[in-house]
């Protein structure tokens, strides 16, 4: 259900998400864990917006940013609560003081990236009502083959049509709060650098030196306001190639920030992302790999489904084996169970003895032939067949064993 306790965003498509960005999203959690936070992409878009909310043109001819600013001023209107662009950081609880306030809309000076609106605030109204409106006129001049520079503006659907609107509430604070985005320190580059007159001026030098060229983590911790405005576009692109754990050995103010605010243990990711280079490290030469972890084929062969057909198969071969091969077959699944007990308290002792997925074997695909022999079949389906036994699994089992002799 959907309500005022809501935090919407949107990123196309969720699961190439930066890892960073994802990081900013965890500290929305833990300040606000009784807030709905709804991630919405095209996967899902629909569920919450009406496919004819908007003329269909929004998803054609519109950047997926544009789309966005359209996006949030129809979710606002629709179900109210909080809009945080997916680059937002929340620091501290601090941020109430937004999340609470008694406006119909409220904003950081002309920043659309943190919005809060009740459901049907005017403010929203207006503003998806002029998107529809733009969105239209658009379509209409590129179908007739007209000029679209003038269209091109970042602000054609966020605050061209937004601003406005606002400037006719202003006064009226019921309707609308602004709030200054220096004083409340959402733009912490900003805020740094009147500390400092020296300071480059140009805001995105500012913002990457800041950020992710030094650590100033313990500046921002110190003076935060409760939230942090990040401004994905202009966050250099080797960083936004790094998943969550190689962005964070980076020393720099997002890492730190991260960290803090997480409460990450720093230690174990270290030893985490330690054993995944050396495990790549090892990949790259297969002969040190299968000198410290065997061959993929190995270990599907000391799989218990390969043990028990392979069993089957060698007492299948005299009247004897056959007298004998429940017990053969029992005492190879209580040593298999001891084998496993063994490896995992060895691994609960010293975890880099856990060995890799077998994915990650350079024999990997080879070694996926084993299970599609005999041996590994037969003893699949012994072990289907002792799960269900009390559903005639023994003599579906007899005649599947026939099926995989006839194969």
């Amino acid at each position: 259900m959907i309500n005022d306790k809501t935090i919407w965003t949107f990123w196309e498509p969720k699961d190439k998400m930066p890892g960073y960005v994802k990081l900013c999203i965890e500290t929305w959690k833990v300040f606000f864990s009784d807030y709905r936070v709804v991630i919405l992409d095209y996967s899902n878009l629909h569920n919450f917006l009406p496919k004819d909310f908007y003329d269909e043109s929004l998803y054609e001819n519109f950047s997926l940013p544009k789309q966005a600013d359209a996006i949030r001023a129809a979710v606002l209107y629709l179900y109210g609560g909080i809009w945080l662009d997916a680059d937002t950081i929340i620091t501290s609880s601090k941020i109430k003081y937004f999340f609470e306030n008694p406006s119909n809309f409220s904003i950081f000076s002309s920043h659309i990236g943190v919005l809060k609106a009740k459901k049907g605030s005017i403010i929203c109204f207006n503003w998806f009502q002029e998107c529809q409106k733009r969105i239209l006129n658009y379509r209409k001049i590129k179908e007739s083959n007209g000029d679209l520079r003038q269209f091109e503006a970042y602000y054609y659907l966020g605050n061209g049509p937004l601003n406005p609107n606002i400037e006719t509430f202003k006064n009226n604070k019921n309707e609308v709060v602004i709030f200054n985005r220096v004083k409340n320190k959402v733009i912490m580059e900003a805020f740094w650098r009147t500390k400092d007159e020296n300071k480059e001026g140009n805001a995105i030098v500012n913002y990457q030196e800041f950020y992710f060229l030094n650590d100033y983590s313990d500046f921002v911790l110190e003076n935060e306001a409760g939230l942090l405005m990040l401004h994905n576009s202009w966050t250099p692109y080797s960083y936004k190639n790094l998943n969550i754990e190689d962005f964070l050995i980076c020393k720099n103010t997002l890492s730190g920030i991260f960290l803090k605010i997480l409460n990450l243990d720093f230690g174990k990711m270290y030893m985490d992302i330690r054993d995944r280079l050396y495990l790549r490290s090892l990949q790259a030469n297969p002969l040190s790999f299968q000198s410290k972890y065997g061959t993929a084929k190995t270990r599907i062969q000391n799989q218990l489904s390969y043990k028990l057909g392979q069993a089957m198969i060698l007492n299948s071969k005299s009247i004897l084996g056959y007298l004998i091969m429940p017990m053969a077959l029992l005492s190879i699944i209580i040593s298999h169970k001891q084998e496993q007990k063994i490896y995992q308290e060895k691994i609960k002792k010293d975890p880099s003895l856990k060995l890799p997925p077998l994915e990650s074997y350079p024999d990997y695909k080879e070694a996926l032939k084993e299970k599609e022999c005999l041996t590994y079949k037969l003893g699949e389906s012994l072990i289907k067949a002792n799960k269900t036994w009390y559903k005639d699994g023994y003599v579906k089992l007899w005649f599947e064993i026939r099926k995989l002799q006839g194969s």
